[in-house]
């Protein structure tokens, strides 16, 4: 396979087709250690972005200055979309199943999980005056319910499934090749909303509600308006477990997340065929809280580690996939992120990711859809320096 480029980056991750295109994109500058490092980002050719060289005393107002960077008419999605016209209504030669399936057939993409999904904070736009109020307050001390109040939930900037301008989320990437794709949000929520069209994740949710969440998928595919799409390949994102660590103990998460995932997963393949269902890792979420001593540091990343062990579990040994129903594990890439760093990946509440966050995921997660296990990006350094995967007609999702 060859690489629309001949980058040294490409060579070093052959297993791809990939696209990097210097003359078409922005290298962002971040901090590590106090040293400047290159984040890579795609943006409209025609436009001029300037970055403001990056200080010790105002760190975080450059990553600020990042997250205001959104990419219409982005050069990556239109390249994307030019090569996948050679796969859009292909006709399929063999049976489509859930081992061989690609982006064209997937006709409705879906997500189940936490806040984490249903975009918390997630604004395009923190140097608004409103947002840097809310950043502020904060930043004092002041409860982050005031910034999940005031700022909501803002799914259509999601990495999954959001719709928005400027987004590149996997919905926007699968359809390309799929253009009559449903699932793809475009409005915003107010706090604790229980969904909007086909993004039913709800902020605080634990893995006990994952179920209830799967039972409004079943029940909105039933109404006369999606009943045609019961019938078609589903792409079902889950993402839940970050509550479970902040707010149960270690003896509740052994003796009851993996039941709850499992009657969840039970409960999607007794109800839905053609349904492949990626169940994300949580990252380390040790730093997601301020002030959490050293200790408490510890016990959350243990709490993680315990978790993404269950999710592994849960995925690997038990026989879900058939012809017709996949499950698989993506793995959301971590690494020893500093303080200083993670301030420029956090949002207006100090805990959850912002844009520039879910869109490096959303980067990392397509590349990890056609990889399966060593093979996946694990850590930050990798996204940085991997192109973004561009799959032929051959290239199916693990």
């Amino acid at each position: 396979m060859k690489s629309l480029s001949e980058s040294n980056s490409a060579k070093q991750f052959p297993r791809h087709h990939r696209i990097r295109s210097n003359s078409t994109s922005t290298h962002l500058n971040g901090l590590n250690d106090g040293q400047a490092s290159q984040f890579f980002f795609y943006h409209d050719s025609s436009a001029t972005l300037e970055v403001p060289p990056v200080s010790k005393s105002h760190k975080r107002s450059s990553f600020i200055q990042i997250t205001e960077m959104i990419w219409p008419n982005s050069q990556l999605t239109n390249e994307i979309a030019a090569y996948a016209t050679n796969t859009v209504n292909k006709p399929e030669t063999t049976p489509v199943t859930a081992s061989k399936l690609h982006p064209r057939n997937v006709k409705l993409i879906v997500c189940l999980g936490d806040s984490l999904l249903a975009g918390l904070c997630l604004t395009k736009h923190p140097e608004t005056i409103k947002n840097k109020m809310i950043s502020g307050l904060t930043k004092l001390g002041v409860s982050p319910w005031v910034a999940w109040l005031v700022s909501g939930e803002h799914r259509q900037n999601t990495c999954i499934s959001g719709g928005a301008s400027g987004i590149i989320s996997i919905g926007r990437l699968i359809k390309h090749y799929s253009p009559q794709l449903e699932g793809l949000c475009d409005h915003k929520t107010a706090l604790l909303s229980t969904g909007s069209g086909f993004n039913f994740a709800r902020s605080g949710s634990t893995v006990s509600d994952l179920l209830r969440q799967s039972q409004l998928l079943l029940s909105k595919l039933q109404t006369p308006q999606y009943t045609s799409l019961q019938d078609e390949w589903k792409f079902i994102a889950i993402w839940i477990g970050a509550n479970d660590i902040f707010l149960k103990s270690i003896q509740y998460i052994e003796s009851n997340f993996k039941q709850s995932l499992l009657t969840a997963i039970q409960f999607l393949k007794s109800s839905f065929h053609r349904a492949y269902v990626c169940i994300l890792t949580t990252p380390d979420l040790s730093s997601a809280r301020p002030g959490l001593n050293s200790k408490q540091q510890q016990r959350t990343r243990t709490k993680t580690d315990l978790v993404n062990r269950i999710l592994k579990h849960a995925v690997d040994e038990y026989n879900w996939n058939t012809d017709e129903f996949r499950v698989v594990l993506i793995t959301v890439p971590e690494g020893n992120v500093e303080v200083v760093d993670y301030a420029g990946f956090i949002g207006l509440d100090n805990a959850h990711p912002n844009v520039v966050a879910h869109q490096l995921i959303c980067k990392a997660f397509w590349s990890n859809l056609f990889d399966s296990g060593s093979d996946q990006v694990k850590n930050f350094e990798q996204i940085k320096n991997e192109p973004w995967f561009q799959p032929t007609e051959s290239d199916f999702f693990k």
